[in-house]
């Protein structure tokens, strides 16, 4: 199935600095493709690379000439590369998984002053901690952010790092209602 999207207003900005999809193409790109959810299509990207999307919505691939490998970095904030955070141990990285509901964990959770959260990916186990809920931190709107594979090196679990910036292919905005693990409550 082949769909253009030119004229329509599918796309917000993806040609532009802040590459921000609107779900609706991302819901087209799913049923077309017999898709579960969103979880769904970022396992999909991952496996098969960002090419016959970027062709299903008639944009060029950022490179023109391959499929690119991709990797997730949730964040609440929309961004169009993600810089090199400075660190206290001795090497500063950028961060990206291929774990989508954890990309999505991450693009959601607002952690506050004594609020925590947590990750176990050998039990695919996403936590927050009692005084999280009860206090300044939060389940907020976010962004999973597309970014290649190309530059990104494997640490454990299923977390990737670089030390050299990356550039966003596209942004898809995220909620708590698209994670498809559970979140578990923890005492402090």
């Amino acid at each position: 199935m082949r769909v253009s999207l030119r004229s329509t207003h599918f796309l917000l900005y993806l040609t532009s600095m802040s590459p921000v999809l609107k779900r609706d193409i991302i819901n087209i790109y799913i049923k077309a493709k017999g898709l579960k959810n969103l979880v769904g299509f970022f396992d999909h990207l991952v496996t098969e690379g960002v090419f016959d999307f970027m062709d299903f919505i008639n944009q060029k691939n950022s490179d023109n000439t391959t499929n690119q490998s991709i990797l997730m970095h949730g964040s609440l904030k929309q961004i169009d590369k993600l810089n090199i955070l400075q660190s206290d141990t001795k090497e500063s990285h950028i961060y990206a998984t291929d774990n989508s509901n954890y990309a999505i964990f991450l693009a959601i959770i607002n952690v506050k002053k004594y609020g925590r959260a947590s990750v176990n990916i050998s039990k695919n186990e996403f936590s927050i901690t009692t005084s999280f809920i009860n206090g300044e931190s939060k389940i907020s709107n976010g962004y999973v952010h597309i970014v290649s594979k190309k530059y990104f090196v494997p640490t454990s679990n299923t977390e990737y790092i670089s030390s050299q910036l990356a550039h966003v292919i596209f942004s898809v905005p995220v909620t708590f209602d698209d994670l498809t693990e559970t979140v578990i409550i923890k005492g402090h």
